[in-house]
């Protein structure tokens, strides 16, 4: 995970919206100071979170603000800053594979607004993935610099 805002390592549980209220409460109850992130969106091809999913995502968030930390999503799903929003398949060749994954570069992961990118096989099936970690964080960190230079 390479971060765009902090340097923070960030301790959470993920869940999906479709758990709803009740399951969010259970979950604050056994927390013990972990935040929920929850996903919004996804980046495989063919999954089931629609836009009215989404929307539920974020209202269920909204409601529970003091909890959930933020969203998986494949683009900013809320501009209210107390929420991160964490872009699941980031790969430098920002192209697919058989399981039907779809990734992004990283960026048009902070183009989408990424707090956050997630990175996987870019790095863990790379063939020095320390190598691979500093080419996403430097990949990150331009898109971020070159958006904040604009502004």
């Amino acid at each position: 995970v390479v971060s765009t805002q902090s340097t923070e390592a960030v301790v959470s549980t993920q869940s999906t919206g479709v758990v709803g209220p009740g399951i969010v409460s259970g979950l604050r109850s056994v927390a013990q100071g972990q935040s929920l992130i929850l996903i919004a969106q996804m980046s495989a091809a063919g999954n089931l979170c629609t836009p009215e999913y989404t929307s539920t995502a974020v209202r269920l968030a909204e409601e529970n603000g003091d909890f959930v930390s933020g969203f998986i999503c494949t683009a900013r799903v809320t501009d209210r800053e107390e929420f991160l929003n964490f872009v699941p398949g980031v790969h430098i060749s920002a192209s697919g594979d058989n399981l039907g994954q779809q990734y992004v570069s990283p960026d048009a992961a902070i183009r989408r607004g990424a707090d956050v990118v997630i990175v996987g096989r870019g790095i863990y099936r790379s063939e020095c993935p320390a190598e691979a970690a500093r080419e996403y964080r430097d990949a990150c960190r331009k898109t971020f610099t070159d958006i904040s230079e604009k502004e």
